[in-house]
């Protein structure tokens, strides 16, 4: 499930939940050639690291992808920046400097969405807390700077695992995250539950039901 740090590794395997995949890529392991013709030409503009981080995501996803008897396939951007899979597949990609991290499941999982996020183990700016969290998000994390920028993941994936089916721009404050259940409500209604680890990097995985995420 991984290429990389094997104390990431086995950080983020239990954050998936039953029937979703999850495979962790070194950036710095992988070479922009790994692009397939398609994402070559969708990156052609791109800084050349934005290239590298983006072939490590795809990576790891062809990776999970073949455990799932998908053969390789290009995974491009729709309209709106967000990846297209194969049909009967949901997924997610996330990267920072350092790694990239997929998601991914069969449509048999019955998921309505998955969302992933990652980031160095790092504060949050304490000039930006306000932008991310609510005031009881505020409250509950008590001046843990660390913990607001797990907040911050959180909020990250959830969006990631709802907006493809909402198709609505979530602010930060949109999306209120309660630690203690490992469920975040969304302002359009959804329930999305999430599971996040804060060390060796902060990761979350977030993913909603047709039937539970309303």
């Amino acid at each position: 499930m991984t290429s990389g740090d094997p104390a990431l590794a086995r950080a983020v395997a239990p954050l998936a939940p039953p029937g979703v995949l999850v495979a962790v890529q070194r950036v710095a392991g992988t070479q922009s050639e790994s692009l397939m013709a398609s994402e070559a030409v969708m990156l052609a503009d791109a800084a050349p690291r934005v290239r590298q981080r983006s072939a490590a995501a795809r990576h790891a996803a062809r990776r999970l992808l073949r455990r799932l008897g998908v053969p390789p396939c290009e995974i491009l951007k729709d309209p709106a920046g967000r990846p297209v899979w194969p049909t009967g597949i949901v997924g997610s990609l996330a990267h920072d400097d350092d790694y990239a991290i997929a998601v991914v499941a069969p449509s048999s999982a019955g998921l309505g969405g998955l969302g992933v996020d990652i980031e160095p183990a790092e504060p949050l700016p304490a000039e930006i807390v306000h932008l991310v969290l609510t005031s009881a998000e505020h409250r509950h994390c008590g001046g843990d700077l660390l913990l607001a920028r797990l907040l911050f993941v959180i909020k990250e994936a959830v969006y990631k695992a709802v907006n493809p089916a909402d198709n609505v721009f979530l602010d930060f404050h949109d999306v209120v995250v309660d630690l203690a259940t490992g469920q975040a409500r969304t302002r359009t209604g959804r329930t999305v539950a999430f599971a996040a680890t804060i060390q060796p990097r902060l990761v979350a995985i977030a993913r909603w039901t047709p039937i539970a995420g309303r």
